[in-house]
């Protein structure tokens, strides 16, 4: 099943990474196979912070 990302656009990456957070608890909610979740959170960290833009310090 495919699942939608609602990606905000803001210059804050705390803004992106507050309103992806929820989405990507929703989106691997009910998968048991850790794979999978890994893959689907670094989609979803890509698609929404252009890749490039991954940074885990605020």
């Amino acid at each position: 099943m495919a699942e939608q990302l609602t990606i905000i656009n803001s210059s804050s990456k705390k803004e992106k990474y507050e309103s992806l957070i929820p989405q990507i608890e929703a989106l691997i909610d009910g998968e048991e196979d850790l794979v999978a979740n890994l893959a689907n959170i670094s989609a979803a960290l890509k698609q929404a912070m252009h890749f490039f833009g991954l940074d885990f310090t605020w």
